[in-house]
This record gives C-alpha cells, structure tokens and sequence, in this order.
C-alpha cells in the first residue's frame, strides 16, 4: 500500500474512532460532570473553549445544533428537548422563550439580502414546533409563532403568527393509505420487473 493511502487510512480510522468513543460517551460526560447541555455550553463559552468534539455529538445526538455565538438571556424552556432545534450564531434570544421541536432560528447569509444576519427574539415568546424564523429580524416581546409557520420579517410586540387556513381536496373514491416499507416495495419492483 502507498505511503499516502495509509496515511489516509489511518487519518479516518482515527476520526472513526473518536467520533465513536465521543458519540459513546457525550451524554454521560456533559450530563454527569457538567450537570447537563446548557452549564457545558456556558463552561465552554466563560472558558474560551470553542465547540468541543463532545459539544457537535451531544448536538448531533439530538440532531440539533445551536451556535456558541448565539446569546440567551435565559435558558429556553424546551419541553421537547433540543429535538430537531437549530439556532445559528448571532441570534439573540430573549428570557421566558418555549421552544418546541424541529424548530430553526437561522441567519440568512445571502449577500444580496435585505435582511442579511441572525434573529432577535424578545421575551416571553412561545415557538411552535417546526417552525422558521429567519433572517436579520426582531420578534416582539409576548409573541406566539404558530406551528409550521415561517417568518422572515419583524413581528411587534404582542402579536400570533398563523400560517393560512387549511386547504382540502375532495375526493370520488376512497384512497389506499396503507403505507408500504421500502424493502417491500423495492422486492415488489424488482420481481415485477423479472415477470
């Protein structure tokens, strides 16, 4: 074997391996010494630490990521865990926030964009579960975005954010809802493609 393909052998044995033992032992380490992820993330940020292999697989572990330059003036209330939840560096998030899954508070980081940056949330604001907020934007104080909604301008103080009604389709004939696993459906193709 060339010198170069087992320098890279070993390159990502090595990332294999400490992907793995951090993945093993993120939870336990970042739950049992430092009494969770929000005194881990504080520790790292009073210490000049920056993100920690520990720090991306606890996120990675929740699929979640959330910026060690993003601010909080409280720790959000997360009745779901940091489930699904993506905060960018930048966003500024304000006390008394309930954030529920799947929900993202991005920067826009497009030139052109009039509203290039990260969110401003004030307090007391309630998200709902896969929602978007985006942008270079200011949420209000006692705000309520709606599930599923996406928000890329200021919302004032005091204000709901809904998505629009919902719409049906009506149909002649009842629908076959049963739901059909990909290995069965593949196998299904594959032998009614041999007939």
């Amino acid at each position: 074997m060339n010198p170069s393909r087992l320098k890279n052998l070993i390159y990502r044995c090595y990332k294999l391996f400490t992907l793995t033992v951090a993945n093993t032992f993120c939870v336990p380490y970042i739950d049992g010494i430092h009494g969770g992820f929000w005194n881990y993330r504080t520790y790292l940020i009073t210490h000049n630490k920056g993100r920690t292999l520990f720090y991306d697989a606890y996120l990675d572990h929740n699929c979640a990521s959330i910026g060690l330059l993003s601010g909080f003036k409280t720790i959000p209330i997360l009745p779901h865990g940091l489930h699904g939840i993506h905060i960018s560096d930048g966003a500024v998030l304000g006390e008394n926030i309930t954030i529920l899954q799947n929900v993202t508070i991005g920067s826009n980081a497009l030139k052109e964009s009039k509203r290039n940056g990260a969110p401003y949330i004030g307090d007391n604001v309630f998200i709902g579960a896969n929602s978007s907020i985006i942008g270079n934007i200011h949420i209000g104080n006692n705000c309520r975005i709606g599930a599923n909604c996406c928000v890329f301008h200021d919302i004032d103080d005091n204000q709901t954010v809904v998505m629009g009604g919902v719409r049906t389709i009506s149909h002649n004939t009842p629908k076959d809802n049963t739901f059909i696993y990909i290995n069965t459906l593949n196998s299904s193709q594959t032998n009614s493609s041999h007939n």
